[in-house]
């Protein structure tokens, strides 16, 4: 079941990523300013390019997200790492209040 939710988020982005991605540089062609060294010409030039590139391989999308949720995963699980390696080691004595050598002991989980 979360195998599904899984499938359906990532589909969900893919196309939302996607649809933002074709669309975007067609709403902004008409806005392009000049960014670095190039005017709004080439601005907008290169916008083309890129959705053009976009349309025609969007394999690369689906890619970058994969490459994306990947390096979530690595964070998270470096996370995870860190709060193990911070985790006190158990001693026999940290549940223990009174006598070691007490006839009867209570164990609280």
């Amino acid at each position: 079941m979360e195998a599904r939710c899984r499938v359906r988020r990532s589909v969900a982005a893919a196309a939302l990523t996607l649809g933002l991605a074709v669309t975007a540089p067609a709403w902004a062609s008409h806005l392009s300013r000049a960014v670095g060294d190039f005017d709004a010409d080439e601005s907008r030039n290169i916008e083309e390019i890129v959705r053009e590139y976009i349309l025609n391989h969007p394999k690369v999308i689906v890619e970058a997200l994969q490459r994306l949720r990947l390096e979530q995963q690595q964070a998270q699980e470096q996370t995870r790492r860190e709060a193990a390696g911070a985790v006190k080691p158990v001693d026999r004595e940290d549940h223990i209040l009174g006598s070691l050598d007490a006839p009867v002991k209570l164990v609280e989980f």
